[in-house]
Formats: structure tokens, C-alpha cells, sequence
């Protein structure tokens, strides 16, 4: 290889490098503000779900304490996925400077890489009646999953359950329907969590009525100057253009409390370039090892038609 080749080449690869990394950047994905990353330490990275006793036990000076046992009543596990591709350099684009294709080729990578990130998440609320392997969970100690979204969901193993689903549609009735659904939502033991509303997934089609009605000073469906109540809650708008539930919100408690939806990412996705050496090109490469899911609903509910 020549002087000017190596030069090239150096050239090329950083340039290859920078567009894959711009397209990688550029989609506004809405999965981190869904789920929580988190970095696994094995393929298979089991989920536990678990409930304490629910009662506080009352003790008296020097007294001993009360044992409160763990309980497992249910597990998800979450395997990794790999996805990688590559493209090549031909001869001539090494040794000049006609290689805007492979340019064009990493930046649709890079938004393609980009775009399986968020699909694999979104996937999880495009299903959100289905059991089917991924989606669905154990959280009542049986052998039986439930589904994301419920009017029967399984409170624990207590043989209680609860509605974390809102019917008629969306507008401001059946959004502070679904607000009180979520403040008085129990846990698997059988207390009230009172979990605030903190975020509203919605699809394009309903994000102009979702802002109506989350922000709106005055009542949104009215034009008298009464106040709106629920401007005041701070409920963040999330719309998510790759959501095909069309007539489905998912009004969700902070991050904090929604830990079971986990996005774990052992790698980000990434480019190297290499010299094959069958034919002598060069090579780039592209991979991301990474998976999601959702294991539990709590502090979730769905509004849908």
C-alpha cells in the first residue's frame, strides 16, 4: 500500500466513523426516558420479584424485633440479543477518494442501530395484553403470567386483585381516572403504594390532545376559566413515534419506582474496521449486544379506547 493510500485510508476511516456516530445521535429515541439501563453481568439476567409481610410491627423498649420474611412470588428473565453487520471498502475507494457510498451506508447504519434500540423497547408497549414470551410476567407466585395491562391483575399472591386499565379513551376524565388508578395502586403485599403520575407515553396521533390536556392553564374542554387541575401534576409528555397502539397512553410513576422496566446493555452499539483477509478490503463492522423487558406493572396504567 502506498504512502497516499495509508493517508487515505486514515481519512476515509474517520470519516466513516464520524457519520456513523452522527446518525447514531440524531434519532430521538424514547426508550431511556422509559426504561432503566442497566449493565448485565451474564447472558441471562434473571428478575426477581418479591413481597414482605405487610404489616409494621409495634415493639416496645428493648424488645426484640419482628422477623419479616422474603418472599419470592415470581421471576423474568432478560437474555441478551446480538446484532451485528458489515460493509466494505472496495479498491478503488481505498485508493481514491470515491467512497461517499460507504459514507452513505455507515450513516444508514448508524440510524438503523439506532432505530433497533428503540424498536426493542416500544415492542414491549405494543403488546401490552399478550403473555407470549417476551412479554408477560409471574408476579403472583403461580405458573400463570399476566400481562402488562389489566383489569384483573394480581395483587402478589394474595388472590386480590387490581385494574391498572382505563377504558373510554383518552381526555381529562379518564386521564385523572387513570391518575387515581395509580395513586391507589397496591403493592404485592397489599398496601396502597401511592405512586405519582410523572410520565404519559403516547403515540403522534393523540400527542396534540395529550398537551392539550396535561398543560392547558384553564380546563382544556371548556371556556370558562376554572383552573386546571392537572397542569399542576408536572406529568411529563414522552410521545413515542414508533408506539403503533394507537389508542393506548401509558401514564407511568417516576423512573424510580418503574425499575422493573430495564433495558440491559452490555454494548452500545459500536464500529471497527478491518483488513480481510481474503480479499484484502477493508472491512467495518457494526454490533450491539443488548436486550430489555418488563417484569412487573406496577405504578403503570393503561388509557385506551
Amino acid at each position: 500500500m502506498s504512502v497516499l493510500a495509508d493517508n487515505n485510508l486514515k481519512q476515509v476511516n474517520r470519516e466513516v466513523a464520524e457519520v456513523f456516530g452522527l446518525a447514531l445521535t440524531s434519532r430521538d429515541n424514547k426508550w431511556s426516558e422509559v426504561f432503566t439501563e442497566k449493565t448485565p453481568t451474564r447472558k441471562d439476567e434473571k428478575v426477581t420479584i418479591i413481597k414482605l409481610d405487610n404489616s409494621v410491627t409495634e415493639s416496645t423498649d428493648g424488645g426484640a424485633f419482628t422477623a419479616n420474611n422474603i418472599k419470592e412470588i415470581g421471576d423474568y428473565t432478560i437474555t441478551q440479543k446480538i446484532f451485528k453487520d458489515k460493509i466494505s471498502l472496495g479498491d478503488f475507494a481505498e485508493e481514491f477518494d470515491n467512497y461517499g457510498k460507504i459514507k452513505q451506508a455507515a450513516m444508514e447504519k448508524g440510524s438503523d442501530y439506532a432505530y433497533q434500540m428503540d424498536a426493542l423497547a416500544v415492542a414491549f408497549l405494543n403488546n401490552p395484553t399478550s403473555s407470549t414470551a417476551p412479554y408477560g410476567f409471574i408476579v403472583d407466585g403461580s405458573s400463570t403470567k399476566t400481562t402488562l395491562l389489566s383489569a384483573t391483575q394480581p395483587i402478589g399472591d394474595t388472590g386480590a386483585t387490581q385494574s391498572n386499565l382505563e377504558t373510554g379513551g383518552f381526555d381529562k376524565t379518564h386521564l385523572n381516572n387513570a391518575i387515581v388508578k395509580l395513586v391507589q395502586m397496591k403493592r404485592h403485599n397489599g398496601n396502597i403504594a401511592g405512586y405519582s403520575a410523572n410520565r404519559l407515553v403516547c403515540t403522534p396521533t393523540e400527542a396534540m390532545a395529550v398537551w392539550q390536556v396535561l398543560n392547558s392553564i384553564g380546563e382544556p374542554e371548556s371556556a370558562d376559566r376554572a383552573t386546571n387541575y392537572i397542569n399542576t401534576l408536572g406529568i411529563k409528555p414522552i410521545v413515542w413515534d414508533l408506539l403503533t397502539t394507537t389508542t393506548t397512553s401509558f401514564l407511568m410513576g417516576s423512573k424510580m419506582v418503574t425499575p422493573h422496566l430495564i433495558y440491559f446493555v452490555k454494548l452500545r452499539p459500536a464500529m471497527q474496521s478491518i483488513r480481510n483477509q481474503n480479499t484484502g478490503n477493508i472491512e467495518y463492522q457494526f454490533k450491539m449486544m443488548l436486550q430489555c423487558g418488563i417484569s412487573d406493572y406496577e405504578a403503570i396504567v393503561g388509557i385506551t379506547a
